[in-house]
């Protein structure tokens, strides 16, 4: 049966059209960086979908990327933490989602002044649209010159985000409850030769570069008495208001039920007499702004 020119027209429209729905802004079929080979674009911004940088646990996303595409399917990627830059094969999946440097990402917009990517969390072969919820903007190096500025600059915190942390800490207040990491985390100040404090540095991992956030997000500090009133080895958490005053959390370490009313009683004991008077507290802070944070303390007594 011969088919109508009009059906045969119509049913090639319907098909481009549900194969190009989900191709980036600027480009129309594979490969979506062939006009921007050679360009190095700075990413600027990495924000959630609500348009901020900061989660309600203080988790900031940083922008640290650096990509230039060397041809259709290699690209060059900056690494901040080995400051190295390495090459890798751009591989094209389905619709705009792509995988370069063993990241999966989704293009949703590509032009010679900038690029919008966004972060994708596979779950076995699906997207999680839940957890794919970070945008990755960068900028050409020659555009950030015509804007008269630097790259620096640009990826500082905006104004919606100091909007948000203030917001967070007036809604807060100074309860411990609410509590969040601090960019800025508290310092420890002896006030005594007889207590010494230090904090506890993440080894740089590249591997999960996300988790040197648990350095402001939950910062750890050893903590050394000489001479206490016995020797002891305590660890627990606690939230310093903007006082610098300290309140109790609870032990990092098991405790035996018969034993923890007990043993808690010591720890917060530890912490009212010898840490809150041979120390200086200064509060932790977000954009230069204090407010109740939560910190992990190694306490060590020497009799």
């Amino acid at each position: 049966m011969k088919v109508p020119g009009a059906v045969i027209l119509l049913l090639f429209v319907l098909f481009s059209a549900s194969c190009n729905k989900e191709q980036p802004k600027g480009f129309k079929s594979l490969p979506f960086f062939r006009e921007v080979i050679g360009t190095q674009f700075t990413e600027v911004r990495r924000a959630f979908d609500n348009g901020l940088s900061f989660d309600k646990q203080g988790f900031q996303l940083e922008p640290d990327w650096r990509v230039k595409f060397l041809s259709d399917d290699s690209v060059r990627l900056y690494n901040p933490l080995e400051d190295q830059s390495y090459n890798f094969h751009v591989h094209y999946d389905h619709d705009s989602v792509i995988n370069m440097g063993r990241v999966w990402l989704r293009v949703k917009n590509v032009s010679r002044d900038s690029l919008k990517l966004q972060l994708l969390q596979i779950e076995g072969r699906n997207v999680s649209a839940e957890r794919s919820n970070i945008y990755m903007t960068f900028y050409s190096d020659q555009y950030i010159s015509g804007l008269k500025t630097s790259a620096e600059q640009l990826r500082k915190p905006n104004v919606k985000d100091s909007l948000f942390v203030r917001n967070k800490i007036k809604q807060g207040g100074n309860r411990p409850a609410h509590a969040f990491g601090a960019r800025e985390p508290v310092r420890l100040i002896p006030k005594s030769p007889r207590i010494k404090v230090e904090k506890l540095a993440l080894e740089k991992d590249p591997a999960g570069a996300q988790a040197l956030s648990d350095e402001y997000l939950s910062p750890e500090y050893k903590v050394v008495i000489t001479p206490a009133y016995k020797d002891f080895n305590y660890s627990f958490t606690a939230t310093v208001d903007t006082n610098g005053r300290l309140y109790f959390g609870k032990s990092t370490v098991y405790l035996m039920p018969e034993f923890e009313e007990s043993q808690n009683r010591v720890m917060k004991g530890i912490m009212d007499v010898y840490l809150q008077n041979l120390l200086e507290i200064r509060p932790g802070k977000t954009l230069g702004m204090e407010h109740p944070s939560l910190i992990t303390l190694h306490v060590k007594g020497v009799k």
